[in-house]
């Protein structure tokens, strides 16, 4: 049976195996807007970013997902240069769903993946079947800025090396094209049609994911509220300063300020 087959029927949604999927995108890029939406389905779970490159969000994170160790003196969270990460995702989320969910994944940045090596694990599941992933698009620049503002580093007095920027973009580049060669079974979420049709957006996420007979009432509302928060931190004015440190240094950034890659 494949993965459209899999849920023809009620019935068939408790004798096979549940679908696996990774939420994957480059930092504020709009994947943590999709992931609540997700979780507005009743028969969705989403982990949030348990690997995030911060060890006070994981172990909130894991905490608030599977509650304190049992042992103290033991952390059971993922610990960087500890923690084999592979084994982690199949014993915490993918192989033993926390509640018997029928779809379930986890939300992780580009930045992630490429710090923990994870690119062959995430094939390697892909090609076992019953994964699939959904990837997040928005330009470069913007999710730049939003990293560096939440830092609290963009821009100090107008002065920022644009070789930072260069090198993010690179990176950006590299590790869309080479999530696209991670797994086949894929679902593009273009930021920009997030914001300007969201509704449609996340319905046709829910028909990917063998869910389009649930009503997305819910979902829209998780959606809407996740659009205007992430408006309203938008640096717009940040941005059009980092435009003006890229001209003239690195001529080949230009195409990522046109007018649709700023959204």
């Amino acid at each position: 049976m494949t993965r459209d087959d899999l849920w023809s029927s009620y019935e068939a949604v408790h004798q096979h195996d549940p679908v696996r999927f990774l939420l994957v995108g480059q930092r504020n890029c709009g994947s943590e807007v999709v992931r609540k939406a997700l979780n507005a389905h009743k028969n969705v779970r989403c982990y949030d970013e348990l690997l995030h490159e911060s060890e006070p969000k994981r172990i909130a994170l894991h905490r608030g997902y599977f509650g304190d160790p049992e042992d103290s003196g033991a952390p059971d969270w993922f610990v960087d240069g500890v923690t084999n990460p592979e084994r982690y995702l199949a014993t915490r989320v993918f192989d033993h769903p926390l509640h018997k969910e029928v779809v379930y994944g986890l939300q992780i940045s580009y930045g992630d993946i490429r710090r923990l090596d994870l690119w062959d694990y995430f094939k390697e599941r892909c090609n076992a079947g019953d994964f699939c992933v959904v990837h997040v698009l928005r330009g470069p620049i913007p999710c730049f800025a939003a990293v560096h503002a939440g830092k609290g580093s963009l821009l100090v007095d107008g002065d920022h090396d644009s070789m930072d920027l260069g090198d993010f973009v690179r990176e950006h580049e590299a590790d869309l094209r080479k999530l696209r060669g991670v797994c086949s079974d894929a679902f593009e979420v273009e930021f920009r049609e997030l914001v300007t049709n969201g509704t449609v957006v996340i319905e046709k996420l829910f028909e990917f994911l063998e869910l389009s007979r649930m009503s997305t009432k819910r979902a829209k509302g998780a959606l809407d509220a996740g659009i205007k928060a992430m408006a309203k931190a938008r640096k717009s004015r940040d941005i059009s300063k980092l435009s003006s440190v890229a001209k003239g240094s690195q001529a080949w950034l230009a195409e990522y300020f046109e007018r649709v890659n700023l959204i």
